[in-house]
């Protein structure tokens, strides 16, 4: 109701527009939580593979004309997938998280889908769970097992994470950029 009142409106277009936008909103979240950027080429790879076979969405909210939050839902089967979500901080007064959401679901319930998936969420990350349940969602825990050739980091180190933290608060736009790229070549 409060994103309601607030004249947001979404979008469903399956474009490089939304896809754009999209990323624009999801490099500046990972910015703002000072981690280093998943690469452009990544969403793209995934986003021209799903397309041929209409297993994505890329829905955007808009408040007037201004992208202020925007999806990366896969779907498969009876099922949606909130892969990745990102807004844009100046505007989550108006609640376009909600929005997005709530649309979502409307439109997998609409499509014949009897489940959306919210994604993970770390244990440690109790806002984003308590977000999560408001929706009445179940949580269940996910266990992964990860073996690699070459482990890029061996194990959870708190001091290389606030380090690296540290070192892109400062960081610009482009060296984020080259840094998600080398960093993910090894995790994706």
């Amino acid at each position: 109701r409060r994103a309601e009142k607030n004249n947001l409106s979404i979008q469903w277009d399956n474009s490089y527009s939304h896809l754009n936008i999209f990323y624009y909103l999801e490099f500046n979240l990972r910015k703002r939580l000072l981690l280093p950027p998943i690469p452009y080429n990544f969403f793209r790879n995934v986003f021209e593979e799903l397309s041929k076979y209409d297993l994505i969405s890329l829905p955007v909210v808009y408040q007037d004309d201004i992208p202020v939050a925007a999806g990366f839902i896969l779907k498969f089967k009876n099922k949606y997938y909130l892969e990745y979500t990102a807004s844009d901080k100046q505007y989550l007064n108006l609640y376009p998280n909600h929005k997005l959401f709530f649309e979502v679901i409307k439109k997998a319930h609409n499509s014949g889908a009897n489940y959306v998936d919210f994604g993970r969420t770390n244990i440690d990350n109790t806002s984003l769970i308590t977000f999560k349940e408001k929706w009445a969602a179940e949580k269940y825990p996910v266990f992964h097992h990860i073996s690699r050739k070459q482990k890029f980091i061996k194990k959870e180190n708190p001091f290389l994470k606030k380090t690296l933290m540290n070192i892109n608060a400062v960081l610009p736009d482009f060296i984020l950029k080259l840094e998600g790229n080398l960093i993910y070549k090894h995790l994706l």
